[in-house]
């Protein structure tokens, strides 16, 4: 009798036991499952909220260039300023050099890095280099914009009226206007400048002559 009651008893509990097993099984399943849905579901809204921003971002945009907001010259708080219209990057400081020769101005713009003239944008030694005259040549006032002519040349931060001190550029030289570029004139011996007085090129013998130094790099 007793046998028989131990057996009956092991059956039940064994049952028990299996039943609870199972249940056990079904919750973490189903919990596993939630949790798997919970998060798909999230990272579908969250896909969805980062198109909706590109989408939107995108509107601004093609708004800003509609209505002429978009500034000419954008600040990157690094110590560089980006110009749109060509997408080269200039150093903000127009006279972090003073007058140097052609030689010495080119060294100096080879050597220009991060830390240096206000820089803190990561950029190193041969990032930056003299502008060319063609960019020289893009980056004057328009000589039939009446007001931005001369002295200086330069268009403010958006493009509307002429530069003052600090918009967007630092102590930009136009009293003594003229800056050098890496072009040659004619010959090696000399190279064009750019007059920012007046906004136009003219050109220096490089050996003796010392102009200002504004260093370019572009867009990396």
């Amino acid at each position: 009798m007793k046998k028989k009651l131990f057996a009956g008893l092991a059956t039940v509990l064994f049952l028990l036991t299996s039943t609870g097993i199972a249940m056990a099984g079904d919750d973490a399943k189903n919990k596993t499952e939630n949790n798997n849905s919970k998060t798909t579901g999230l990272y579908d809204n969250v896909t969805i909220l980062q198109e909706q921003i590109n989408s939107l971002t995108e509107r601004i945009g093609r708004i800003e260039t509609l209505l002429g907001t978009w500034p000419r010259f954008a600040d990157m708080s690094d110590g560089t300023i980006r110009d749109n219209d060509s997408g080269l990057i200039w150093l903000k400081d127009a006279n972090c050099f003073g007058h140097l020769n052609w030689s010495d101005a080119m060294a100096a713009a080879a050597s220009l890095k991060d830390g240096q003239c206000g820089l803190e944008d990561g950029s190193a030694a041969t990032d930056w280099r003299l502008p060319t005259k063609d960019e020289w040549a893009a980056f004057f006032c328009p000589l039939e914009d009446p007001d931005c002519y001369d002295d200086p040349a330069l268009v403010n931060r958006w493009g509307n009226k002429q530069w003052s001190e600090g918009d967007a550029f630092n102590r930009v030289q136009w009293e003594s206007p003229d800056y050098w570029s890496s072009t040659d004139y004619g010959s090696n011996n000399a190279k064009w400048v750019a007059d920012m007085g007046w906004g136009y090129m003219d050109f220096a013998i490089k050996s003796d002559t010392s102009c200002y130094v504004w260093p370019v790099r572009n867009d990396n």
